[in-house]
């Protein structure tokens, strides 16, 4: 059976959601911070004659990690919101079952 196709975003996202909900929020905070300390100094790209190369890599990196800085904590947010609503209906699951609601539907049938 083939490999549905997914994004990297959809993949961290379930990744994250592995997780328990907090630790999502831990990496949504530290992924803020670091890689808006990346995209910091590089807001004033210099180019150099002759180092064209350089500049629009440079410009590339500030370019992405200014987007990024925003990006990645929403998907590490979004998958700590999926863990917590996960961990909700589990609880609801064992709740159900300890007070004999599932034998109930099931002696229903």
């Amino acid at each position: 059976m083939p490999r549905r196709k997914t994004s990297l975003a959809t993949d961290l996202m379930d990744l994250v959601a592995m997780l328990p909900w907090w630790v999502g929020v831990v990496f949504a905070v530290v992924s803020y911070v670091l890689v808006h300390r990346m995209a910091a100094p590089l807001t004033a790209v210099a180019i150099q004659p002759g180092r064209l190369g350089d500049g629009v890599a440079r410009a590339l990196g500030a370019a992405l990690s200014g987007f990024g800085q925003y990006v990645l904590p929403v998907i590490c947010l979004a998958g700590a919101a999926v863990s917590g609503w996960r961990r909700q209906q589990r609880r609801t699951l064992a709740s159900n079952a300890v007070q004999g609601k599932g034998v109930e539907a099931l002696e229903g049938m």
